[in-house]
Formats: C-alpha cells, structure tokens, sequence
C-alpha cells in the first residue's frame, strides 16, 4: 500500500536525495577518529592526520618524550601492522607532517612498500612529479609539497626496512629530516630548469 501523504512523500524524497548524495562520500575523504575504546587502525593512518585523533588513541599510539623538539610532537605505534612495520608519527600545529613505517629488524618486499607509500597520503596528493633513484633510498615528489623515501637494505633494491611520507607545511618542495642519503647529505630535486 502506497502513502499518498504530501508530507509523507516529501520527506521520503528528502531522505532519497540525501541518502543519493553520500553514497558517493568514500572512506578516502573520512577524517580518522579514534574509538571510544582509544585505538585507531594504523592503515588510516595518513600525512595529514589531526594529532588530537593521535592523542586519543591511547592504545594504538604513544608520544614519544624523546621526539618533541623544536614544537613537534611524535608519536609510535604500540603494534605494528600486518607487515611488521611500527609508525612514527610526526606532529606540528596539531597535524601530521610525516608518518614513517619502519620494519626494523625485518623488512618487506619493494612492491608492498611502493603501496604502502601510496596509502600514507591524503587523497589530494597530486600525482607523483619526479623521483630520484640511489641506494640506499628512493626519493618520490608528488607535486611541490608532499614527498616519500623508500630505504632499501640490499643492492638489488628489492627488501625495504622503512617507507616514510611528508608534506612540507607553507612551502615550496618537500623535504623531511629522513630525506638523506648514506652519506649524511640532504637530497633535493634536481631543477627542471
């Protein structure tokens, strides 16, 4: 039996249009929060993260006392994921600006670092601009602001023991405190120009 009630049909319709216009809304736009029980899945994890949503979660991440310097704050990850990797987390101005994944004493293969590399950005990430490849690291760009380094622990390039990502907060070219060579030397793009 149908309604034929106006009020009725156009509240169904609102609740239609509504229900329409969100079910485009991905996860991949979904700000990560932390449960009522304090844990977060480390996967949605990503540059870009409130800290608060670090701070709630009291279970899955702890501050590190020995990385709070110069008004950033970090954060590891009480477990690892399914990979084995543990996430340093590093905060200013109440954000994310670097996430690492270290895979200490293990590593993993390439191919799952490249894509956990991916997953580490927000979705508006530009598409990836240039890339430096030396051992011992991979230097990525995506655009002027965001950056990522692969560290490979053989000459074949094919174990990774840590993947890192970042957004250079205000400026022109990403760089990061582990965006450094064997040598010490920080890595810069080279000019196009």
């Amino acid at each position: 039996m149908v309604n034929r009630n106006p009020a009725t049909r156009l509240l169904l319709a609102a609740s239609a249009i509504l229900a329409l216009g969100t079910a485009g809304c991905g996860s991949g736009n979904k700000v990560p929060s932390a449960t009522p029980q304090g844990t977060i899945p480390l996967e949605s994890v990503k540059v870009g993260t409130p800290e608060s949503v670090l701070q709630e979660a009291i279970l899955t991440f702890v501050e590190d006392p020995k990385g709070a310097v110069g008004g950033k704050k970090q954060y590891l990850s009480r477990n690892n994921n399914a990979d084995g990797g543990q996430y340093v987390v590093q905060c200013q101005n109440g954000k994310a600006f670097s996430v690492q994944i270290k895979y200490a004493p293990g590593s993993v293969p390439r191919e799952v670092a490249v894509e956990t590399m991916k997953q580490l950005f927000p979705p508006e990430v530009p598409p990836q601009s240039k890339v430096k490849e030396k051992f011992p690291q991979d230097f990525y760009w995506f655009g002027d602001e965001y950056g990522a380094a692969i560290s490979y622990i053989d000459k074949s390039k094919q174990k990774v023991d840590w993947v890192s990502a970042w957004v250079k907060p205000g400026g022109s070219r990403a760089t990061s405190p582990s965006e450094t060579d064997a040598a010490g030397q920080s890595e810069k793009p080279e000019s196009d120009g």
